[in-house]
């Protein structure tokens, strides 16, 4: 954890591919680091300890360098429709800005053809949201719930 400051900074100062790697070593480094706290502790028994552990290699981690981002045709064939206009720095800024709108105009109108399966059932509360990682398994998420924290379970004196 000693090198977060640093990983940090060399990942906003190399090139994509190094940044990728940086940050890749950043997300291992941080869950050995969430394992071993959970290894010391000593209030939670073995299972619980293996399932916190799981639970911790099983978190999603964005990262912001997908794979795409580091091919560059891919990247050409996906906007090639935008990034080839020509003089396009030397455009008034109106013009410019009308080109983007364009850009963001298209895109929702793709998103018309989607299709909504209105017979599905949809969750509108909010609450199960907010009901903890064993729970909402989709969000990964550790939660400690702050009762848990409080005088019975948790004190000067607890746990050993």
């Amino acid at each position: 954890m000693k090198s977060l400051v640093f990983h940090c900074k060399t990942a906003f100062e190399c090139s994509r591919t190094e940044a990728r790697k940086v940050v890749e070593s950043m997300r291992k480094e941080l869950t050995e680091e969430f394992a071993n706290i959970i290894h010391k502790n000593t209030w939670l028994n073995a299972d619980q300890k293996n399932g916190l552990i799981s639970k911790v290699k099983s978190i999603s981690f964005l990262s912001a360098y997908h794979d795409y981002h580091l091919n560059e045709a891919e990247i050409d064939s996906m906007y090639s429709d935008y990034i080839r206009i020509e003089g396009f720095e030397k455009l008034p800024f109106l013009m410019q800005e009308d080109i983007f709108r364009s850009i963001a105009q298209k895109e929702q109108f793709n998103l018309l053809n989607d299709t909504v399966d209105l017979d599905k059932k949809r969750q509108t509360d909010q609450a199960y949201k907010n009901a903890g990682a064993y729970y909402s398994g989709g969000y990964h998420s550790i939660v400690v719930t702050p009762s848990l924290l409080r005088f019975p379970t948790y004190g000067v004196t607890f746990p050993r």
